[in-house]
Parts: C-alpha cells; structure tokens; sequence
C-alpha cells in the first residue's frame, strides 16, 4: 500500500474512535509516514516523535540521518489540523526550533512547510510548501482514494527531496532528479501566467527557432516549457563552468549565472528571464535559489569527474528529461543515442569520405563540412571531433592535431538544435573537449552550434531576413545574432555530410508553413490513378519530422549546387523502406544518390516484433529498464552521391541487425555487431544487393522475387466481392469467451430487462461500460425492443489463427464495435473464408493468409484481417431468423472465372470454383513462396501464380484442402489427430503424466514473454517414431530432421512450481517456430492461458486441444516439400494474368 494511502486511513481510523486529542493522538501515523519514505533513501533518514530536549525547547519530532551517527537533518512541529502552517512558521517557536537546526518541517497533518536557510544570506525563507487538501473539512471527508491518486506521487517526491536536504550530491542522475523536481515546479508556474505577459518573448522565440506555436497547448508545453529549460539548464551550465576553477569551499551564487555563461543566446536568454523584474512576475526566484542550494550541496570533484568522462548525457540530460518533461520528449521523439550507433555511423562517413570520394583525410579534410541538423546534445558532433583529431595524430600531426580540430570545431563542424535543454549540454560537451586538450574558448569565441530550426530559413530572402532580424531586435535584441549566425550557414555553406538521429515525431501545435513544404517533392503522384501514370496510394502518410529531414539532407547534398558531393547518414524510423506512403520517397533518393546502404535494426515494439529465431527484437535504442527507447522499428540509412549529375543507377545494399549469428535480438547485442561491422564491408559480402523497381514500389528491402511476380493476380483480383474486415468487439471480451456456457448466461440475462444492470454488469463490465461511441445503458434498452437473445447467434468464432471461442454476434449496430452486417450475411453453414491482409507487417511473417469455416475477429491477423467468402449470397439483408437466404453463386472475378474457362473448367460449379481458393491457400503455405516473395507480401496484397493447367489447379486444390482441415479446429483430421495417428506425431506435444490435480495444470509460465523451453536430444522412442516416418514418407532420417528445425525437440513447461514441472513433450522447432499471418501459432495460444490472466488452470480438454493444435502445426511442416513442389510448378505454368 502506498505510504500516503496508509497515513491517510490511520488518521481517520483514530478520528473515527472520537477519543482523539487534536494533535499528539496523529503523531503515530505521520512517524510512520515519513519513516516509510527516509527508508527508501540513501542514506536512510528516521523519524523520532518527541525527542529530547536540544536546547531550543522540546520539538515534536526529528528527523535522523544514522549513517553519521544519528545526526538530526531537521525538527518537526506538529499542530493539529485547524492551524495555519505558514503562520506558525513564521512564529517564536519555531524561530527557536530555526536557530538550534535550520531546517524544521512545520505541518497540520495536511499542510507541510519546509522552513530553510538561505546559504548565501544566511536568512530564513520557506524551502518548499505542499498541501494535501484546501480545507480542514475536505481533508477529512474527501475519499482517500481521491486524495492518493491526486497526490500520492507529487507528495512523496516533496518529502524525499525535503528529507535528503542534507545529503551531499555526487551521481549526475541525483543532481538532475533534483533540478528537474524545481523545473517541474516552475513550469507549473509559468503555466498559469497569462499569454499576452510572455506575447513578447514567445514572438521573439518564434522569429529566432522559425516556428510558430499554433495552438494553446503548443504554447504552453513546448514554449513555456522552453522558458524553464533555459533557465535550469543555464544554471546548471553556468555552475559547471563555475566548478571547473572554484575553490572548494566556496559556495555557487546563482544569481551570478549570467556572467560564466558563454553561449551568447543563452546568456541573453537567461539574462531576460532571470532579471529581478521578471523573476517576481514569474514567481520563480525562489525556486532558483533552492536549485542554487542543491548545486551546493554537490561533491564537485567527484561529479566532474563523471561528468566530464563523456557521461553528461548518460547520467544528467537523459534523466533530468525524463524526469522533468517525458511527454515534450516524447511527442518530439528526442531520445538518447547509443554511443555505438554513433561511433558506427561517423565511422562509415569517415571510410567513404576516403574509399568512394577520394578524400584521404576523411573527415579531417579541411574541406569537409559537416551538419548535424538535429544536434541534440552534441553525441555526433563530439564523435566527429574525435575522429578528426585521431585521423591526424595518425597522419603525424603531433602537438597540431589538437590545433586543428580546434579549427575544424570552430569553422566547419555545425549543429542545429531546437530545444533549449540538450542545446547546452552539446554546447558544454564540445566546450569540455577543447578544455581537455588544452585548448579551451575564450573571450568572445563560441562553437557553431545554434538554437534554430533546422528545417526552416534555408531560402530565406534578404528582406525577409532583414524584417525577421529586426522584429527580433525589438523584442528581445540578444537573440538577433543567434538568428544571423545560423542563417549563414543556411544560406552559405557548402555542407558535404549530414548525419545524425533526426526527431520521430512532429510535435502538435508547432509548424512552419516552409516546414511542411519540404516534402511536397515525395507527393507527387502518389495519390494519383495508375491509369493516369501515378501510384493510385490514396492514403498516405509524410507527417514524420524525419521524412523532412531526408529531404532536407537531400535537397542539400544533392540541389543546392554548393557541393558536387556528398554523404548522408541517419538513424530514423525504418517505415520508410517499404511503405506505400514513401515510394515516391524512394523513388529521389534513388535518382539523387549512387549508392544507399541500409543497417536495418528491426526493434518495432508496437507489433512486437520478433526475430527469425523467435526471440523478442529489442528497439537498438533500449539501455535498460530507464531508458527503454523509441518503439518504433529503426534503421541507419547511408546515401553517397559521388557526382553532380543526376545518378543513372543506384546501387541498395541491404542486411539485416537481428543482434549477431544468434539473432539475440538483444538491444546491446545488436550495438556490438554494429562496432563489430568491418568498415570495409561491400555488397555482397555482409550486404545484400536490392534492386527497387516499380512493381515493388521502389522498396529497399529485399525478396527475390521471381521475374513475373507482379504479372501474378492479387488476391482480391481472384474474387467479386470486395474484401471486408472482420468482427471488432471493443468490449474487453463481453462478447467473447472460450466458456460457452458463461457467454450464454450472460447474454440471456442482458436481453433480460427484468436483470438489473448493475448485475450485468457483475457478470462482466464489459457489457455495461462506457466507451468512444458507446453509451451501455441506451444500447441494451435499444436493443430489448428492436432485438431479443437467439441461440443461434451464439456461434463458433475464429479468434487467432487455431484458436477458436465462442462470440455472441448481434446484427444490429451498437453492441459490437463492429458488427460487419454485410460480412454476416455471407456466414452460412457450409460457407467458407480465406483471409489476407493489404500487406504484411510482422517479421517474421509467415503465411500470409488463413482459412476459417467460421466467422472470425478483425485481429486474427496481425494487422488486422480481411475475408474473402468463397461464395456469395445475393441476398445481403440479413433475417430475423438469422439463416442463409437467396441463391448462392461462387466468389469469383470475371477475369477469375475466365481464367477456368480457358482451362475447360465450369466456373459454375461450386466445387471447381473452390479451386481456386483451394490453390491460393496451397501456394500462400508453401515455406519457398514466403520466403521468395517476402518483399512482395510487404508492400501489398498477396499475389498468387495461378497455373495454365488443369491438373496442376487440381492438384492444388488438394493441397489446399489438407491445409485448409490442419487449419479448421472443428474438424478432425484422419492420420493427425484422430484414426492412425503418423507415427511421428504419436509422440509430439506428448502428456507423459495425467495432471490430474487443478494445480498441475496452471499456467504459471508466461508466454507473453520469453517463455520457458527446454530444448534436448530426443528419447528413444521420439527417435523410433522420427526413424518410422521416415522410412513412411521415403525420406532420410537426416531430411526429417531438417525440416522439423534440427536433431533435437523442445519441451514446452507450462509450470515451473509444481514439482514435476508440467510440459508438452517433443515439440519440434520447426513447429514451435511456425508463424501465420505475423503470429507464432503455439506460443500465442499458450500466452491466452496465463494462469493470472485466465483466472483458472487448465482443463483436461485444454491440456489435449494444445497436444492437437501442436501436432495440427508439425502436420503443416511435414506438408513443407509438397508445397514448395506445387509452387515451383504454379510458377512455371503462370501466365501474366
């Protein structure tokens, strides 16, 4: 239980007794309070209640730091809760408490104030101030629950930052806690000032960054939130350039900050918002000089000294952002970038800069010009100068080496950063460099790094310039030479490399027309009709901040004619290798560069993607539980333009970082394969050679696909009907459920009128909660008289690939999310469905499609899934009656029945028109086609080579028809699960004990996660049963073993507390590993049966129906060759259809 939580309800279990005295009686709750909290300290602080006499009179408590020997850190005064706090704060008594300790916690129970010592002065002054409650009667009558939820995290943080007062500071990430608890603080400040009294600075921010805060919430979370940034950081920067030559035991005066500041803009910055003037109206002074006081507290030597071994970021930026403002980095997708990743990228400019160029210093060539347009905190710029200044002390330049990278620091080594924060850590990280050789700034000398708008200004005309420099020195004269320095590297320099991490994410409410423009170019036709020679892409998405960086990078290296050539290399969201949205995209960068090399990092954790081996893929930018990194899949692009004149060809290299040979799929795994990466590395050797064309929208990912692929139907092409989601219930399984009984108990009773909702409700919330669209209450009472409950509507239901429930499915809207009338109609007994998607999504992804006999859920398929009827009926108005009615004819194109047609087959006759769809299931289970065509099933709908020949039709249509029963759980399937079991599948996923008792049959491991398999030689009669197949299909045991995933088989535990450790016996890896449409097909079956999520064990029924579902799966591995067979054949007989 949360410590506010058990104060609050001991203060009002004494009350409740009516024999409390107002005061003393509370003292036992509020010790318990704050010992729960000091406990979590370092160094542990204890509460005293009553402590002896300490020469000022007799304090109501101490507080008491143990680790040197029980020294008090500050006194207590308790009063009951009708005093006022800040009176009493400022009384005699507590003067007296004041002059013997000066720090004393006064409080009513529900106000806590922090009387302190100004440092400096040597004058009291209130430290901190919290209030639990606005009045006395609302502390004791409002609900506890409402008071924790509200409190109980702001609360405890003041408490600890009060309590660790008089501890010394010596991690960067204590000292960033603690400015960042302030920052929080003095934001909330600012947020309530009134827009039109910061008009001028805003306006001023505006002109200098070339954006415009477009709405309410743009101003005040990114503007007002850039005010309290710069602030804390420059005092933050200031003290560090302070510490460096300060005396030991001299003590920081904050309000000299302006004065060690050495970024002009800054400086400005702070000197506007720092002066008394503007301080009172902000209300911020106080806070700054507590933040002053914590600076003090700091073991200086032992701060810098980590602070200056390259951990600025690791240990104070990272933390003081994610502490002080996670959702501004967030929405702006600024997140802390691996040195690995850095060191990688800068590594392989440096090495084409030399191999492709022919510049043999690299980046030490004093001609080089680099930008990072995303500077951050100066991790690529700092990489970039330590590789300048290695490069020549290799060539020999001795004592000059730091001379020159001095230069090159100074003169063609530029950065752009939009966030006040890591703009002065890049500005202190680079300062620090030059410091550490010897060759630190003075004067009036800064580094090129600039608080601007990468992505605006660039065509800025003169007038306009002109116009923007002066309503700037109007408003605020100290930002105008920020602007005018940054604008002439826009407008002027020829920059030959850009690199970097470019942001995720445009932040809402802040833009630039000239922003959104830049991607104007990668537009052009997607929306347009093929007929009309587009790429008929009617949706499509280039809202991504980093999609305008590439077109920056581009129009830079490639347009401006400042440079004949150039290197680009970003870490960015890999969504753009083959998604629709960016083929124009690609299409550029092709003509513009000759060369792009792709590092494709994988790691997209919103579909949890996996590895070819089936571990989870971390995002490369995961450093633990603190910093767990962007969700999104990632990948470093490196484009290499080595001519001014439009490229004739382009060469893609490809490879995929699963995380080195084992495909770990491990984050740091992932970085030292990076660092492991020779730079000479060429196509062909670690790389794959991609060649983008038309049919597959220029992708950059591989899938060597067969000439003709695109010449082969989509699989909508095949059908007359269009085809159309499944079910979507949003109801949290209400309407869903693996008991049938339970969901019919329910649904009875909610068509029940005569049921009061709130049991309903108790029978599952779901039915009676509100949500987007859906008002519970009115629904049910609309549905009791235009509806009523029917049996047969209680219907078997497709939820994940083999894994089926029971769904209620009403027709008319309301109930379900989605009810998919029209899909309704076309469900029918003896009907059946293929279901695909647009396009694949998960990697791995394997069978692009699935066949159910049964209604099914919108999400079978990752990415959800579509369904194709195999026939249709014509009469689409769904009867009361809920059965088939009008005439049924198959599902087929004109060009589908044409096609049979030509083979001297009845386009009529339904069985031979379910050829057709027999056949696709056939080709989409074949092992070689996903394999082959992975690129292909990407970027749009599975396409299908559907052979000239009869007999080959037919004879996949058999194959389908295997695949298609492996596939239906409702029927049993000779030879697999009933009649002569395959002698090898006698012994898969076998139950080599009864579980007879409920505890044996929890699920106590979670698949969700890893899991627990225990991988091992087969037993004797595993290898007996593996020999007999053999020997049954022809093969050698050696090809058995092959396909099955190798020489050993896995155990699948399901529960690691029993004593037995309960587990499916010999599951091949193959099986285990088989994945359809982006789901691996056991694991996510057993991730449905978590014990604390299923709330019950495991029936007897279960523990089988995962025994038939797992040798349902090895039946479709052993199908592998045949498949494969029939595919080789399909291609062979395909015409261009």
């Amino acid at each position: 239980m949360h410590p506010l939580v058990t104060y609050l309800q001991s203060l009002r279990q004494i009350r409740s007794t009516g024999m409390a005295t107002p005061e003393t009686s509370y003292y036992g709750p509020l010790e318990t309070l704050l010992d729960e909290i000091g406990a979590t300290l370092s160094p542990q602080v204890h509460a005293v209640i009553q402590v002896s006499q300490r020469g000022a009179g007799l304090p109501d408590g101490g507080l008491f730091d143990v680790s040197i020997g029980g020294t008090a850190v500050a006194l207590l005064e308790v009063k009951p809760t009708h005093d006022d706090s800040w009176r009493t704060a400022q009384g005699e008594q507590v003067t007296r408490y004041w002059n013997a300790r000066p720090l004393v916690l006064v409080t009513n129970l529900r106000d806590f104030v922090v009387v302190g010592r100004d440092e400096l002065t040597g004058e009291r002054r209130i430290e901190g101030e919290y209030r639990l409650a606005d009045s006395e009667a609302d502390f004791w009558q409002e609900p506890v629950g409402r008071i924790a939820h509200r409190h109980a995290d702001s609360f405890t943080e003041f408490l600890s930052i009060f309590m660790r007062r008089h501890a010394p500071i010596t991690e960067p990430a204590d000292l960033a806690d603690v400015l960042a608890y302030y920052a929080r603080l003095a934001r909330q400040r600012i947020l309530d000032i009134p827009s039109e009294d910061l008009a001028s600075l805003r306006g001023a921010l505006e002109g200098l960054l070339g954006i415009q805060f477009q709405t309410e919430e743009a101003e005040k979370l990114f503007f007002r939130s850039s005010l309290v940034q710069t602030l804390f950081y420059g005092l933050f920067s200031a003290w560090v350039l302070w510490a460096e030559n300060a005396p030991p035991d001299q003590l920081y005066d904050w309000r000299t900050t302006a004065y060690y500041l050495q970024v002009p803009v800054v400086e400005a910055l702070f000197h506007e918002f720092s002066r008394p003037q503007r301080l009172r109206a902000l209300q911020l002074t106080d806070l700054l000089a507590q933040a002053g006081t914590a600076l003090n507290r700091v073991d200086r030597a032992t701060f810098l000294q980590r602070f200056h071994h390259g951990q600025a970021v690791t240990y104070f930026y990272e933390p003081f952002l994610a502490a002080f403002d996670p959702e501004l980095r967030d929405q702006m997708g600024v997140w802390y970038t691996p040195p690995e990743i850095v060191q990688y990228q800068v590594e392989r400019v440096h090495m084409l800069l030399h191999s492709e160029l022919g510049i043999a210093d690299g980046l030490a060539d004093e001609n080089v010009v680099v930008l990072d347009p995303c500077a951050g905190t100066g991790s690529y710029l700092l990489a970039v100068a330590d590789r300048i200044h290695r490069t020549l002390l290799e060539r020999g330049e001795g004592g000059q080496a730091a001379i020159l990278t001095r230069q090159a620091l100074l003169q063609r080594v530029f950065g752009f950063e939009l966030l006040t924060a890591p703009f002065v850590i890049a500005h202190l990280q680079l300062g620090q460099f030059l410091a550490s050789m010897g060759l630190a700034l003075e004067g009036e000398e800064r580094l090129p790094i600039y608080l601007t708008n990468a992505l605006t200004g660039w065509e800025m005309q003169d007038a306009e310039l002109q116009a923007a420099l002066e309503s700037i020195r109007q408003r605020f004269p100290g930002l105008a030479g920020e602007l005018t320095e940054a604008e002439r590297v826009k407008r002027e320099a020829p920059i030959m490399v850009v690199l970097g991490n470019p942001p995720y994410n445009a932040y809402a409410g802040v833009g630039e027309a000239e922003e959104a423009d830049l991607v104007e170019p990668y537009k052009q036709g997607l929306g347009t009709p093929v007929s009309e020679g587009g790429w008929g892409i009617r949706k499509y998405n280039l809202d991504d901040l980093y999609v305008r960086f590439f077109r920056l990078a581009e129009r830079q290296i490639a347009e401006s004619g400042r440079v004949a050539r150039g290197i680009v290399s970003y870490i960015s969201n890999n969504s753009f290798l083959d998604g629709a949205s960016y083929t124009v995209m690609r299409s550029h960068l092709l003509q513009r560069f000759q060369r792009i090399v792709i590092d494709n990092l994988h790691g997209n954790r919103r579909i949890s993607e996996r590895t070819p081996s089936g571990n989870t893929c971390e995002t490369v930018f995961h450093m633990g539980p603190a910093t767990p990194g962007i969700r999104v899949g990632t990948s470093i692009t490196t484009l290499l333009r080595a001519r001014e004149a439009e490229c004739s060809g382009c060469l893609v290299a490809y490879r995929d970082v699963w995380g080195g040979a084992e495909m770990t799929g491990r984050a740091e795994d992932k970085r030292q394969q990076l660092v492991d990466t020779p730079m000479s590395a060429v196509p062909g050797d670690l790389y794959d050679v991609v060649m983008p064309d038309p049919s597959t929208r220029y992708a950059f990912l591989p899938g060597s696909q067969v000439d003709d692929y695109s010449s082969w139907p989509l699989l909508p092409d095949l059908a007359s009907a269009k085809p159309e989601n499944g079910l979507m219930e949003k109801r949290g399984f209400a309407l869903i459920d693996m008991d049938r009984d339970a969901l019919e108990r329910r649904m009875r009773a909610y068509y029940d009128l005569t049921v009061p909702d709130d049991d309903v409700a108790q029978m599952h919330p779901g039915l009676l909660r509100k949500a987007a669209a859906f008002d519970p209450v009115a629904v049910r009472r609309a549905l009791y008289q235009a509806s009523k409950y029917v049996p047969g509507r209680l219907r078997c239901y497709a939820f994940k690939p083999l894994d089926h429930r029971w769904a209620y499915v009403e027709p008319i809207g309301g109930l379900w999310n989605r009810s998919r009338p029209s899909l309704l109609s076309q469900s029918w007994e003896g009907n059946c469905f293929v279901l695909s998607r647009p396009k694949g999504v998960r990697q791995p992804e394997g069978a692009p499609m699935y066949f159910s006999a049964t209604l099914g859920d919108n999400d079978l398929l990752t990415g959800h899934a579509y369904y194709l009827p195999m026939a249709l009926r014509s009469a689409s108005v769904l009867q009361q009656s809920d059965e088939a009615d009008g005439p049924v004819s198959p599902n087929l194109s004109a060009k589908a029945r044409a096609y049979l047609d030509r083979l001297g087959l009845d386009a009529d006759d339904p069985d031979v028109a379910c050829w057709v769809w027999w056949h696709v299931l056939a080709i989409g289970y074949s092992l070689a086609y996903q394999e082959e065509q992975a690129g292909g099933l990407r970027l749009d709908w599975p396409r299908i080579p559907m052979p000239e020949d009869a007999d080959a039709l037919c004879a996949g249509a058999e194959l389908g028809r295997r695949v298609a029963a492996l596939l239906n759980p409702l029927v049993e399937v000779p030879g697999v699960t009933v009649g002569g079991i395959a002698p090898l599948l006698t012994r898969v996923a076998f139950l080599s004990e009864p579980y007879a008792s409920e505890e044996e049959r929890r699920v106590t491991v979670s698949y969700t996660g890893t899991g627990k398999l225990i991988s091992r030689v087969r037993a004797p009669e595993e290898a007996d049963a593996l020999h007999a197949e053999a020997v049954e299909r022809a093969m050698s045991e050696e090809s058995l073993d092959a396909l099955l995933g190798g020489p050993e088989t896995l155990d699948v535990v399901w529960n690691t507390q029993a004593a037995n450790v309960p587990r499916w016996r010999n599951v091949p890896p193959a099986a285990w590993r088989y994945v359809i449409g982006g789901y691996p097909v056991l694991k996510k079956w057993l991730s449905y049966r978590y014990a604390p999520a299923l709330g019950r064990s495991l029936s007897h029924s279960e523990l089988r129906g995962f025994r038939s579902l797992a040798r349902r799966v090895t039946a479709l591995v052993l199908m592998g060759p045949e498949l494969d067979a029939h595919y080789r054949c399909a291609c062979q007989l395909a015409a261009a259809w």
